[in-house]
């Protein structure tokens, strides 16, 4: 299963920054940015150019936006921050895709297993 799976791939050189994304066919921008003194990342969340969603830190093993299905989130889509070789259970900046990834799930999947 695991050389099927799809991960959004992060430069973390560049943060804070952000990217097109289309997640449950329809085009998002994601904005990802990284708090130095605690050693976190978050992401900002935008549809036609405007903000869904700001500040969603990234937790290893959560899903992103669960919490805001009543917004203009992705439902079918599911983002999950993991490390498949299970050597990490959490993200620093050292770690963050180079080990773990924000994967993909479709939500339909996730329910058959």
């Amino acid at each position: 299963m695991a050389e099927k799976l799809k991960y959004i791939n992060i430069n973390k050189e560049l943060i804070p920054y952000e990217f097109d994304i289309v997640l449950d066919k329809k085009l998002y921008v994601l904005g990802l940015n990284y708090n130095y003194t605690y050693d976190f990342f978050s992401v900002d969340l935008y549809r036609n150019k405007e903000l869904i969603l700001s500040g969603e830190k990234l937790i290893y093993g959560l899903p992103l936006f669960v919490n805001y299905q009543y917004l203009d989130v992705p439902k079918n889509i599911i983002l999950i921050p993991l490390d498949i070789t299970e050597e990490n259970n959490n993200i620093t900046y050292d770690n963050f895709n180079e080990s773990v990834f924000i994967y993909i799930f479709n939500k339909d999947e996730l329910e058959e297993q």
